[in-house]
């Protein structure tokens, strides 16, 4: 996964046990730390929540199929990096410590889903199968709700979406999905 931290100016990346930076003034790519964490997977998503100054590493692919229990948490990881000494960034998995409605990942590639950061609430949100999921890293808390159209009738998403952002001068996110894109505003969807 790789993401900008706005306070270092650098892209951040993380990447099997290897932390990396790109500096886009100087085009210079350079490897801040190697850490042994386990189970780190080299697929996930890279997330920069400005209200905690963390970084969110949440992996939803269990690759492993032969391995893949019915039920399988998404993997998430929180990073605080240390800036003025790289190999000094703290890396805490948070599988014990979160709760409420923790989705339940598929096996093989039905378990691959994205992620958006609402900087203006500090959450991260997931959409699938008709299902928002907001994660909360101030509790690590997860929520989950019904997405409802403007009408008030149920949303039609029934499927996982990777391709997600969030458009902060407007308050929504954008959801694409195979052949159809969705406005969705905390409540709605249009």
């Amino acid at each position: 996964g790789a993401e900008w931290d706005p306070v270092s100016r650098l892209a951040i990346g993380l990447w099997k046990n290897q932390l990396t930076t790109y500096d886009p003034e100087t085009d210079e790519v350079a490897v801040r730390d190697r850490m042994n964490l386990s189970p780190f997977p080299g697929d996930g998503g890279l997330y920069y929540v400005s209200r905690s100054d963390r970084f969110y590493y949440i992996s939803t692919y269990y690759w492993n199929v032969a391995r893949c229990p019915e039920a399988t948490p998404p993997i998430v990881w929180e990073i605080t990096l240390d800036r003025g000494d790289w190999q000094a960034t703290r890396y805490r998995q948070l599988t014990t410590e979160m709760s409420g409605d923790i989705p339940s990942l598929g096996c093989g590639g039905q378990g691959e889903k994205g992620f958006a950061v609402d900087q203006k609430r500090g959450v991260l949100i997931m959409f699938d199968d008709g299902y928002v999921y907001e994660f909360d890293p101030a509790d690590y808390r997860w929520r989950k709700r019904a997405v409802t159209a403007v009408d008030g009738t149920a949303s039609g998403i029934d499927q996982s979406f990777f391709a997600i952002d969030y458009a902060p001068d407007y308050d929504v996110f954008i959801v694409i999905g195979d052949d159809r894109t969705w406005a969705y505003r905390h409540g709605t969807l249009r």
